[in-house]
This record gives structure tokens, C-alpha cells and sequence, in this order.
């Protein structure tokens, strides 16, 4: 048996995504970073919303509950992302984020999360495109992306089908498809610099290494800890516009611009 991290689009990394969106600190954080950027600038309760790159329904899960008059759909390029079915989700399809199979202007708000590192740099500006292409006029797209990683000689490397972003790139990408950036921060931060610190005695690392973070307990004190930390974090940023000077993880906000 292997001890590699599972890496995407294989069964495993999706079985221990499912895990991962229920137990982890980490998930739930960024989840609930992002669903508050959705409310902010996403608008009307009874929004149309795509989850572009779904995985196991985490985030539509919540989105749902707390918007239950939204009209909530998922996509994924591997159906055994779509485990979101056992979350009650209905609205699903198996789809490539750069030929997404929706007319124009459908949607109200859009969330891709931790897909546009998975791309190569010309299907990241053809995924984006397709994104700005089903968002109405003024309508809300929320981005995850994993940021660069590492210190000095220790920085990660890109691969041709996995790439990490820079805020400057992250923004240029996607004003370049129409878009106006209204919010854009890297998070994680100190949990980032011990990480970065532990990763100075490893080999470099270089493009996809697949998913390593294993489900934790929610009363082990690492878990109550992070927690403690990621809601600090969070309040800081949105409610006093603190923008931390590093992280593993990368968030943007824009609206479309022009019509539709």
C-alpha cells in the first residue's frame, strides 16, 4: 500500500476530501470564508449559484442551508467528486470547468475553489472565461486557489498541469476576462509560516502533491487551536481589511463588468 498522498482525480483523494469537509479545522474555515464573501457580494437571497469544481458538496451543503431559497448547482470533472449526492444535492454534472455546459448569464454568483491551481496556465484564462461568460451582469464570483508556497531555494515549483498563484497574478488573470477585483487576500497565515518552516528540511517540492492533510478530531487541541486562530484571522480581514503578508491559500472576489 502506498503511503503517497492521494492526488486528484483518483477515488482516494475524493474519499478522503468527503472526510475532510466534515472533520477538518482547515475545510470549515476556508468554507466559512467563503461563504461569507458569497453573502457580502453574491446579493439576493434567491441567487442562481455554481459550484465550479463542486468535489464532495461541502460548500453547496452549507451555502444551501443557509440560503435555502437559492437555487444551489454543482459540477466536477470526476464523478467520484460527486459523493455530493449524499449530501442532498440535486442540481449536479460531471463537467470540465473550461467547457461548462450552461447557457449565458445563468448564473448570480459563482465559487471555484482549489481548481484553477489544477490548471495548466492557458486552460486557468479558458476557465476563467468560461466562468465570466455564465455570470450575469454584476454578478459574484469567489475564488480559492492554492498560493506559493515555501522560503528562498524551498519555493514550489510549478508543473505543466498544476500551478500556485501569486496575488498580482491571481488578479491580472482575472480582470483580464471583465471582471472588477473587489476583494483579494492570501490567508493561512501563521499556520503557513510553521509549515513553510518545517518544509526548509524536505526536498522541493514540485507540482501536484497531492492531498495530504488527514481528519482531526474537533476536540483535539491542534483542531480548537487552528480554529481559535482562523476565526481571528477571518474577522480581522473582513471586518478591519487587514491583508496578511502570507499564506498557503488565496482568495479573491470580483463582479462582472459591462452586460451581459
Amino acid at each position: 500500500m502506498s503511503d503517497e498522498p492521494p492526488k486528484i482525480l483518483t477515488r482516494p483523494y475524493y474519499e478522503r476530501l468527503a472526510e475532510l469537509e466534515d472533520k477538518h479545522p482547515w475545510t470549515q474555515a476556508m468554507r466559512r470564508l467563503g461563504l461569507e464573501l458569497a453573502a457580502r457580494y453574491g446579493g439576493q437571497a434567491q441567487a442562481r449559484i455554481l459550484d465550479a469544481g463542486c468535489g464532495t458538496g461541502g460548500f453547496l451543503k452549507e451555502f444551501h442551508a443557509q440560503s435555502a431559497e437559492a437555487q444551489a448547482f454543482g459540477c466536477d470533472l470526476s464523478a467520484d467528486g460527486l459523493h455530493a449526492t449524499r449530501r442532498g444535492l440535486k442540481r449536479l454534472a460531471v463537467a470540465d470547468v473550461t467547457a461548462l455546459p450552461f447557457a449565458s448569464g445563468t448564473f448570480d454568483v459563482l465559487v471555484c475553489s482549489d481548481v484553477l491551481q489544477h490548471l495548466s496556465a492557458a486552460n486557468a484564462k479558458t476557465a476563467l472565461g468560461e466562468l465570466a461568460r455564465l455570470l450575469r451582469r454584476n454578478g459574484a464570483l469567489i475564488v480559492r486557489t492554492a498560493a506559493r508556497r515555501g522560503i528562498g531555494q524551498k519555493r514550489h515549483r510549478d508543473s505543466a498541469d498544476y500551478q500556485q498563484w501569486e496575488p498580482g497574478k491571481l488578479h491580472a488573470a482575472v480582470e483580464s476576462q471583465g471582471f472588477e477585483i473587489v476583494f483579494l487576500s492570501r490567508v493561512n497565515w501563521l499556520p503557513s509560516v510553521w509549515a513553510d518552516l518545517k518544509a526548509l528540511l524536505e526536498p522541493v517540492p514540485e507540482g501536484d502533491v497531492g492531498l495530504s492533510l488527514e481528519p482531526q478530531p474537533a476536540n483535539h487541541w491542534k483542531s480548537r487551536l487552528l480554529t481559535s486562530y482562523w476565526n481571528m484571522e477571518r474577522r480581522l480581514i473582513l471586518a478591519r481589511g487587514w491583508r496578511p503578508p502570507g499564506g498557503h491559500t488565496l482568495f479573491c472576489a470580483a463582479r462582472k463588468a459591462g452586460r451581459d
